[in-house]
């Protein structure tokens, strides 16, 4: 009778071919919209969209990450939340229907205390003990 739980990364399989050729496309797409707004507004100065290789785009130092949180059994999965991980608050999660309401259950976390609370009502919630003893049931 087991029952593991897994927090995991969600991981998505794209194609770097297609970001590659969209990046393009939309770099394209600022450098006339540049030239539009300086045709439109008749200015001297300069609107200049420059794209520099050697520099490392910011937006990497703040990440965004979804996680999943799953419990399963030798015949069973079951994804209790997703969590939408920001460095800074707040983080949000979005609960599998029934748990805590009849549908998914968007929740904003806005410090440790309140995911503390959050997780305990989760996790104490009667569709997730059912599931979980149902599960513990089935794989013995």
């Amino acid at each position: 009778n087991r029952v593991i739980a897994v927090f995991d990364v969600i991981k998505y399989r794209h194609s770097s071919t297609y970001a590659s050729t969209n990046y393009q496309g939309f770099s394209k797409t600022l450098s006339a919209l540049s030239l539009s707004l300086h045709n439109i507004y008749e200015s001297d100065d300069k609107i200049e969209v420059v794209d520099n290789p050697n520099l490392e785009d910011a937006s990497s130092l703040y990440k965004e990450r979804k996680y999943k949180f799953e419990i399963s059994s030798s015949k069973y999965r079951y994804r209790i939340f997703t969590l939408n991980y920001t460095p800074l608050f707040p983080i949000t999660i979005e609960v599998e229907s029934g748990i805590l309401d009849d549908k998914i259950s968007t929740i904003n976390i806005t410090s440790f205390e309140d995911a503390k609370d959050k997780l305990f009502e989760i996790f104490t919630s009667r569709k997730v003990k059912y599931i979980l003893h149902e599960m513990l049931k089935s794989s013995s």
